[in-house]
């Protein structure tokens, strides 16, 4: 998980209508059949932390599962800014966006959150009845199985930034991750022999994905995907195209701290994000994704020493040491992949200087890993 607390995001209510501006539609490609929209529609009464008019900050107390929108005031006439919230994927998802009207706001939110939710069925390591834990239970070395539009989609991009990033970022190293997991939860260092047999059933070479024909069959019986690093980027990305198809482009998804921003709000430059921790710029920013990696939230102390939740995929170990990286891309999920990678290699920082739309902050950690 990307850490949210280092990233502050101040949102600048706008006085001018802007011309809708449009990110091209993802709808034709996830297929996904949207359950009914009023899931909104009941148990909106919760109340979240009052909001200051000119600012959203998502290192606020997580609201409640499902809250209220919060509506600020604008001036006649002009798109209506609204806020919208859940617990989804293990994190907390919040969405901000520019409606005409409260009933527009809802009915755009809600298929949002329905294309979060419709991802975390697919990608999901958590939930043994996802069509990831589905197919891994039925995996036998040699053998192709079909996989759906959405995850076919999701493993093509995930390997492609795999290779981009020379395997720093590694979607393959689901046993290795699923074995450290569980230490974490159990607060103790995990069985040497089971690290060296999940060790063993990682890497791209035993992973045979046919584009084409969209299959996928692989060489260990133990070899499992993990999409923990890409996972919520495509989600949000998902999440901010149903916006924009809904006739909301103004708005910002923010997804544990993955942002999937929009079009800026209106009679404004862009969404105003403050990046690289405290004291760094503050960015106005449209059409990109923001994701930030550390361990300040995940990692396991063992004998002082703090390891990362984070998976070195080489050394098929947790990163110890590792700075916080925050990075801008042209998308989320691109973004969520490449702080990964940055946090175990970040010398491959010197690829992205001359990408367009690539912008990077890394944040040393202390003088010591060691705990107190």
């Amino acid at each position: 998980m990307k850490d949210s607390c280092l990233i502050n995001c101040a949102i600048l209510i706008g006085i001018e209508f802007r011309s809708v501006w449009r990110r091209q539609s993802a709808s034709a490609r996830t297929g996904f059949a949207l359950v009914a929209m009023g899931i909104l529609s009941s148990g909106l009464a919760c109340a979240r932390p009052e909001l200051k008019p000119e600012s959203y900050d998502h290192r606020e107390s997580a609201p409640p599962e499902t809250a209220a929108p919060v509506e600020l005031p604008t001036p006649e006439g002009a798109p209506r800014r609204f806020e919208y919230s859940r617990g989804t994927m293990g994190v907390h998802a919040h969405i901000l966006l520019y409606a005409s009207d409260a009933e527009a706001g809802q009915r755009a939110a809600a298929l949002a959150f329905d294309r979060i939710a419709a991802w975390d069925r697919v990608l999901s390591d958590y939930n043994p009845t996802s069509e990831l834990g589905r197919l891994e239970a039925g995996l036998s070395p040699g053998e192709w199985r079909e996989v759906s539009p959405p995850l076919a989609e999701a493993l093509t991009l995930a390997f492609r930034l795999s290779t981009e990033t020379s395997g720093a970022f590694d979607p393959t190293i689901g046993a290795v991750t699923r074995v450290w997991r569980d230490a974490r939860e159990r607060g103790v260092a995990p069985d040497p022999t089971v690290v060296a047999a999940a060790r063993r059933a990682t890497g791209l070479a035993l992973f045979e994905f046919d584009v084409g024909r969209a299959r996928l069959r692989v060489r260990h019986a133990s070899a499992r995907l993990d999409f923990g690093g890409i996972g919520k980027g495509i989600a949000a990305d998902s999440a901010l195209a149903a916006l924009t198809e809904s006739g909301c482009p103004s708005a910002l998804v923010d997804l544990g701290g993955d942002l999937a921003i929009g079009a800026p709000p209106p009679g404004q430059a862009g969404w105003r994000i403050g990046v690289g921790g405290e004291g760094g710029p503050v960015l106005e920013l449209t059409g990109c994704g923001i994701a930030t990696s550390g361990d300040s939230e995940q990692n396991l102390v063992l004998e002082g020493v703090r390891h990362s939740h984070i998976l070195d995929p080489k050394e098929k170990k947790p990163l110890v040491g590792a700075p916080t990286v925050t990075i801008r891309a042209p998308t989320a999920a691109v973004a969520d992949a490449w702080a990964t990678a940055l946090s175990v290699r970040p010398s491959l920082q010197e690829r992205l200087a001359d990408r367009e739309g690539f912008q990077v902050w890394l944040v040393s950690p202390p003088d010591s890993a060691q705990e107190e």
